[in-house]
């Protein structure tokens, strides 16, 4: 018995060895933050720096008005979110307003600097009113959910650090489900709407769980559910309604604050989930996903028969792929309808609809895109601009 335990350990402080020069030789190739900042910024224009109790933030001239605005409000995002998740640290996160496209692109690392760059493009259509009140409010408590997460580091790591540097943070090893769920937890918790209390990610759990989807390894699945490769619906969202729901389902059933499941792994093993989840008082990844699962299903189906007390309008499909289409715009005389075909495996297209009356014709691809959902007619009606790739 003494001799497994000791095998066990040695295993593992192998394994951690390991890991620490896969690390360590990555951060020998690090950016600076100047040299990150340079690859994203037009050299062209003239950058400017807001400095918060907590934050800089980094913008051109042009969008000076949007860097204002979100001066205002990220300490109160800041201190929301710090306040929530029982930590917080004194090194200031860069803040990078660009404008880059006409899709709203927004991402967040910490290694090797915390920063989080925020397209200055508003979001498409496609996503609702029922997911954001205020568009910069949710989108950095989302984000900075992450920076929060993904710095906690205790025990050895905290150790370690002033030594090998700042990639030593073990929840950025974490599955994506884990990374998302708990920045859509804190999205909707923290302001007045987030995507886990939106129609959107209810009409989707209602649906699944009428066409019995929610058993369908294809749909979701516990060893899936961290995969953005998955080509099968619902596609890149998966770790985010999936995630949400594990995230909530722990916060509910465990009554301890969700910090405790962060602070636990912040100190394990990467990748190994165990030791939060049983500071909730969940004995393994496989109850809590029961767990979530029959909650998920018992309020579906309790959403369903009460929407089925109620007249439907009926409904005409105008197309049955399974995939997003982004963004209808009707053309001035009211002939054409265009929409952007979003799917994962091919270039996305702009489909036209012919339109007569209440009578409309089956698709046809108008042209191909590379970036960007939106989409209008000119006054004419006889030009659409879009962004293509070039050949």
């Amino acid at each position: 018995m003494i001799l497994n335990l000791l095998i066990q350990i040695w295993t593992k402080l192998i394994l951690f060895t390991v890991i620490l020069l896969l690390f360590f030789s990555i951060s020998a190739r690090a950016f600076t933050l100047k040299q990150l900042l340079e690859n994203q910024i037009d050299p062209i224009l003239r950058y400017r720096t807001i400095e918060t109790t907590h934050f800089e933030i980094h913008y051109s001239d042009d969008l000076s008005e949007l860097a204002e605005s979100v001066a205002t409000q990220i300490e109160d995002i800041h201190g929301r979110v710090t306040h929530t998740m029982g930590s917080s640290f004194a090194e200031k996160t860069n803040i990078v307003i660009v404008h880059k496209s006409d899709e709203t692109s927004i991402y967040t690392f910490v290694f090797p600097h915390r920063q989080i760059f925020l397209d200055a493009a508003l979001p498409h259509y496609g996503l609702g009113l029922s997911d954001f009140s205020g568009w910069h409010n949710w989108v950095l408590t989302h984000e900075f959910t992450h920076v929060v997460h993904l710095e906690n580091r205790d025990g050895l790591y905290d150790l370690l650090a002033p030594i090998f540097g700042s990639w030593m943070r073990p929840n950025q090893l974490q599955p994506a489900w884990v990374k998302e769920g708990l920045a859509v937890m804190f999205e909707t918790q923290l302001t007045p709407r987030g995507r886990g209390d939106s129609s959107t990610y209810k009409m989707m759990t209602r649906m699944a769980a009428y066409e019995g989807l929610l058993n369908d390894p294809t749909f979701v699945a516990s060893d899936s559910i961290a995969n953005f490769d998955n080509k099968f619906w619902p596609w890149t969202l998966r770790p985010y309604l999936f995630g949400y729901h594990l995230m909530k389902t722990l916060q509910d059933e465990s009554g301890h604050p969700i910090g405790d499941f962060v602070r636990a792994n912040s100190s394990s093993f990467p990748t190994r989930l165990e030791p939060g989840l049983q500071s909730m008082g969940i004995n393994s990844f496989q109850e809590l996903w029961d767990k979530m699962l029959k909650s998920l299903n018992e309020k579906a189906q309790t959403e369903l028969q009460k929407l089925m007390q109620e007249a439907l309008t009926p409904l005409e499909y105008m197309t049955n792929s399974g995939f997003y289409h982004f963004d209808p715009e009707i053309s001035p005389d009211g002939k054409t309808l265009i929409v952007t075909y979003d799917r994962p495996t091919e270039a996305n297209e702009i489909l036209e609809f012919s339109l007569n009356g209440n009578v409309w014709s089956l698709p046809r691809t108008l042209t191909n895109r590379s970036t960007g959902y939106q989409s209008a007619f000119s006054k004419s009606g006889r030009f659409v601009p879009v962004t293509i790739e070039p050949k």
